[in-house]
């Protein structure tokens, strides 16, 4: 076990020299996948801007073919259209919509494997997929995880499953974990991060010993500023339907109390016809994205933005003409173009 993190009496400077020694480089979602623990108290302190790095949404504005063919030399130079579709699917997705896919990416190679033995699939794995889980490298090339599946070369060529083990752990295990990762979050905080830990805790019989104690707030007495003290506190810099998520009790007391507007943060709300716009749905897919590495489900996205759902099937038909709009289906598209091959010449 790693020893014990506590964050109690940190100022800004202690939390982006932390940010600067650890995760340097990092987007704001790897350090969240990171560090789910640092992250949350970051946000809880308000400190998100000044400690995290900016998000990296991208403006293609102004964008010429030079400019994407440029992009692609400096970044992806030597790779295949499928690793550059799997590592930038915003940049790829917005080259097919400009119609620049030939002239910017390399064309698309259909690998021969005749005479591979078990060590070729070893170096071509790891000298172009090195640091990728299996999921990764499926997604990234599915011909040459298939090819590994049926020589049954798997546990030989790739790398293990990162899913956590908890065989063998006792209490002060759980514990340990939980100092180190969660110190000063709350339960519900801990079980919206963290749902394996917390569902395994829960198994085993060991939440109250293991998590801090639930602690039922009384708001009895609490003046308009108490809430918005609390609220700059705790909440500062998240929106509206954050705050809900992260402590429902809070907003639902502030809303029964009538101080909505002047404690939560304004709703940006926008244009009636915004989501019409294709450009629009791309911008407000791309941080989900980012988040999940790929390209979001119905209900991935009415769980994060529940306006953009029902805008896409109000005014897009439905998500799956979006995603093959956006560049996002190729893999699909490439599956049911080799059954209509098939069927054609049947």
């Amino acid at each position: 076990m790693s020893k014990r993190r506590s964050f109690k009496g940190w100022e800004l400077q202690d939390f982006q020299k932390y940010c600067n020694d650890n995760y340097a480089g990092m987007s704001r979602s790897e350090v969240q996948r990171a560090d789910p623990g640092f992250y949350q108290i970051v946000r809880n302190k308000g400190f998100t801007d000044e400690v995290l790095p900016k998000s990296k949404l991208r403006d293609f504005t102004g964008w010429e073919l030079q400019d994407y063919k440029d992009h692609t030399n400096d970044n992806y130079a030597g790779m295949s259209r499928s690793e550059i579709r799997y590592i930038d699917r915003i940049f790829y997705g917005k080259i097919r919509r400009e119609g620049f896919i030939d002239e910017v990416l390399p064309e698309s190679k259909k690998m021969n494997y005749t005479d591979w033995r078990l060590q070729d699939y070893k170096d071509y794995v790891n000298n172009n997929y090195a640091g990728m889980s299996r999921t990764e490298i499926e997604k990234a090339n599915s011909g040459l995880y298939k090819k590994i599946g049926r020589e049954g070369f798997t546990d030989e060529v790739l790398p293990k499953s990162k899913l956590r083990d908890f065989t063998g752990w006792g209490l002060q295990d759980y514990k340990d974990y939980m100092n180190d990762n969660y110190a000063g979050m709350s339960r519900t905080e801990i079980a919206d991060i963290d749902r394996i830990f917390y569902g395994k805790i829960r198994r085993e019989g060991f939440i109250d010993e293991v998590l801090p104690e639930s602690k039922k707030r009384n708001f009895t007495g609490w003046e308009l500023q108490d809430y918005k003290d609390h609220m700059n506190d705790n909440y500062a810099g998240m929106s509206r339907s954050e705050i809900g998520k992260a402590d429902p009790g809070f907003y639902r007391k502030v809303r029964k109390k009538g101080f909505t507007d002047e404690v939560l943060p304004g709703s940006k709300k926008k244009p009636n016809d915004y989501w019409k716009d294709t450009e629009n749905v791309q911008k407000g897919l791309e941080p989900i994205i980012e988040e999940l590495g790929r390209f979001p489900t119905w209900s991935e996205i009415d769980k994060r933005n529940s306006t953009l759902n029902v805008s896409i099937n109000k005014y897009h038909g439905s998500l799956t003409q979006v995603r093959i709009k956006l560049g996002y289906a190729e893999k699909e598209m490439e599956v049911l173009k080799e059954i209509l091959e098939e069927l054609g010449n049947a």
